[in-house]
């Protein structure tokens, strides 16, 4: 999600059985993604980019 629909997400998270949890795992799954990327390529993917910047 990219935040351009922000009633869609809250809806999306209302449904997550613990959200705070959940959210924080979301988080750290994007900040792993980045460093893989940059680790095994060298750089970062530029969407990947947005969605650490939101992080």
């Amino acid at each position: 999600m990219d935040g351009k629909e922000p009633e869609k997400l809250k809806r999306i998270v209302s449904t997550m059985v613990n959200q705070y949890i959940d959210l924080a795992s979301i988080n750290d799954k994007i900040i792993a993604l980045a460093f893989s990327q940059l680790f095994l390529e060298g750089s970062i993917d530029p969407e990947v980019k947005k969605w650490v910047k939101h992080n």
